[in-house]
């Protein structure tokens, strides 16, 4: 499941429905954010996720993309 948006907090609904299909054996991708920080978002800071950021151009880092731990890729 690819989920290309982020946010500071997802319904238990969500979080439930997530946990379940990660349970299930299904990857779950989503966009960590592009607000240039390392606070973490949700879906992708949820343990099990994939987050993932965003490169510049030039194969780098795009600066304004989100960084830290919950960033896999």
């Amino acid at each position: 499941i690819n989920i290309s948006v982020e946010g500071t907090a997802f319904s238990q609904m969500e979080q439930d429905l997530l946990r379940a299909c990660m349970r299930r054996g299904i990857v779950v991708v989503a966009a960590a954010g592009n607000h240039g920080s390392s606070e973490p978002t949700f879906p992708a800071s949820m343990p099990g996720v994939v987050g993932v950021g965003a490169l510049d151009h030039h194969g780098r880092r795009w600066s304004a993309s989100a960084r830290g731990s919950n960033v896999w890729v």
